[in-house]
């Protein structure tokens, strides 16, 4: 099956990692709250690193955030599933339901470079590699889906920056 229809459900693999090593610490931890969580200590350790400095300076910073969601086996917290309203087509609900996770998690980092002075000084770029599948709950109107279909936009920027 493409999707867990319970919170209990387990993955039918593993290959999550840190590094070269399998990440055994994060079994069982929804990605995006792992990825969520890792940019925000990122963040923080830039913050801290930069009230060390005498004059305000630090280091600029890269990060790359790319999260799993919303790409299949399509898998939902039980607790954002519950925001969502039903619409009778289980795949599209747990679709919404990972982009409304996959956004709080983007607000919260949002929310942590601003509490930390460092939002100011950031350029935040979103980017999708290619349509969703229809066949996954994802809706594309008004272009086409997927990177399969001959002339698809295979690139779309969604939003540019903040400054």
């Amino acid at each position: 099956r493409d999707y867990k229809s319970a919170a209990d459900d387990p993955p039918s693999f593993y290959d999550f990692r840190e590094g070269e090593e399998v990440a055994e610490d994060y079994r069982g931890i929804y990605s995006t709250e792992v990825f969520r969580q890792r940019t925000k200590d990122i963040i923080m350790d830039v913050a801290d690193r930069r009230e060390l400095n005498a004059h305000g300076n630090y280091q600029p910073f890269f990060t790359f955030l790319s999260f799993q969601a919303t790409h299949a086996p399509l898998q939902a917290r039980a607790e954002v599933m519950k925001r969502i309203p039903v619409s009778g087509n289980p795949a599209r609900d747990i679709y919404k339901a990972m982009v409304m996770d996959m956004d709080m998690a983007v607000a919260d980092i949002v929310d942590t470079l601003k509490e930390t002075g460092l939002y100011n000084d950031t350029l935040i770029v979103f980017t999708s590699d290619n349509g969703g599948a229809i066949s996954h709950g994802a809706s594309n109107w008004p272009l086409r889906s997927g990177n399969s279909i001959p002339n698809s936009l295979l690139s779309l920027l969604v939003s540019l920056y903040h400054h």
